[in-house]
């Protein structure tokens, strides 16, 4: 029963899909398309002309400009497209480009984020595989992430993959930034298998058309090139095209109009492959939406994002309190090396003093003990220098008188 009922879904999208040819009916998204493109030529012509001249900065500019320019175009398209897909009434040009301007400013706000989110992803992995450096471990840890990881990012781009094949889609049916957001995780978590077969047949079927058009187109233009040579004379046609501007200027102006021209049918061609793929995207996201409860998916949505920020004002906790541990301990830390450098400090004062007064004995004791010899020369015979009593008239050893008579 399930492999039938999935059989009559995969046979409901392919005719879904075969019928992204009537994209070509819709005369308004292939007027936007084109004419965006041929604007967006234009700009990325004036922007190389800038910086050949030398403003780098002016090319710059023109090239966000066209690029913003050409998503507006592309998302103006998918609205016409997809009022198509949903039997709308479709609306005027001048509300699905003013509709698709804003769609284009939700698709950038995506964008930007899922580019936050592939360099965490990114983070992550350069983290793993920095474990792989430990010694003796290392080897072993690698031959097992390594495989691992790269599984795991062949799904990661898969799903952004589907993820940006769908958010088109998503924005062009009217959902504001959260709702698409709600839908798309819902899309990939739910129907993972069936969004990659519905991708894969669209990519095919573009791949088809695309290839054909352009082989068909191709082959026009260098046949007509071939025949403008003889019927313009000289360097007309594609050579023109070349060397118009090498000192043969009177085909200058047949060059500017046959570079004018390809452009023109290029831009067409290219404008007729993607409403084959912009229609198709458009029946693929209705396929797969048709049976799911967007309300329980936004609230599946809400009730993650909840969790998460639960979880990362726990780390947030977490990471303030191991913050004031730390301070504390460096606050300990310090206290401590105060204390023991005043300690050290006192100690040396005191061994300081120590050594200033056993200097200032040291220095006082030779006096002290000169003291003697000064007295015992004050009592010895001044010719000979014997020592004599104080009561001695005369010195024992020479006779000499020491004192007067009387």
């Amino acid at each position: 029963m399930t492999q039938s009922v999935s059989s009559q879904q995969t046979s409901g999208l392919l005719d879904l899909l075969l019928r992204a040819g009537d994209a070509w009916r819709n005369w308004r998204a292939l007027l936007v398309l084109a004419g965006t493109a041929l604007l967006f030529v234009v700009l990325i012509g004036a922007g190389g002309a800038g910086a050949a001249s030398g403003s780098g900065f002016v090319a710059f500019v023109a090239g966000l400009i066209a690029f913003f320019i050409l998503l507006t175009g592309f998302s103006a398209a998918g609205v016409l497209l997809m009022d198509q897909a949903t039997e709308m009434e479709p609306r005027g040009m001048g509300a699905a480009i003013v509709d698709g301007f804003f769609c284009t400013l939700r698709y950038i706000v995506l964008a930007l984020a899922a580019f936050l989110v592939t360099v965490l992803f990114a983070i992550v992995v350069a983290i793993l595989l920095y474990l792989c450096k430990i010694p003796g471990l290392g080897p072993v840890l690698y031959a097992v992430l390594f495989p691992i990881l790269a599984i795991v990012s062949a799904f990661f781009f898969a799903a952004y993959y589907l993820f940006f094949l769908l958010a088109g889609p998503t924005l062009w049916s009217g959902s504001t930034l959260r709702e698409a957001i709600a839908r798309l995780y819902a899309i990939i978590t739910q129907k993972p298998a069936q969004a990659i077969i519905a991708a894969l047949m669209l990519s095919i079927l573009v791949a088809l058309v695309s290839g054909i058009l352009f082989t068909a187109v191709t082959a026009g233009v260098f046949f007509v090139g071939g025949l403008s040579a003889p019927i313009l004379g000289g360097f007309g046609g594609l050579e023109s095209m070349m060397m118009g501007g090498m000192g043969r200027g009177g085909f200058q102006g047949l060059a500017v109009a046959g570079a004018f021209g390809t452009g023109l049918v290029y831009a067409l061609v290219a404008a007729a492959v993607f409403v084959v793929m912009i229609l198709g995207s458009c029946y693929v996201y209705l396929h797969l939406t048709a049976d799911m409860d967007f309300a329980a998916a936004e609230a599946a949505l809400e009730e993650r994002m909840r969790k998460t920020r639960e979880q990362a004002s726990r780390l947030k906790e977490e990471a303030e309190r191991r913050a004031r541990e730390a301070k504390e301990e460096a606050q300990r830390r310090t206290e401590a090396m105060r204390v023991a450098a005043s300690e050290r400090a006192a100690r040396k004062a005191e061994e300081d003093a120590a050594r200033a007064a056993a200097a200032v004995d040291a220095a006082d004791a030779p006096a002290t003990e000169t003291a003697p010899p000064a007295a015992a020369a004050a009592n010895a015979c001044p010719a000979c220098q014997s020592p004599v009593h104080a009561d001695d008239m005369f010195c024992g050893n020479c006779g000499h008188r020491l004192k007067q008579p009387g």
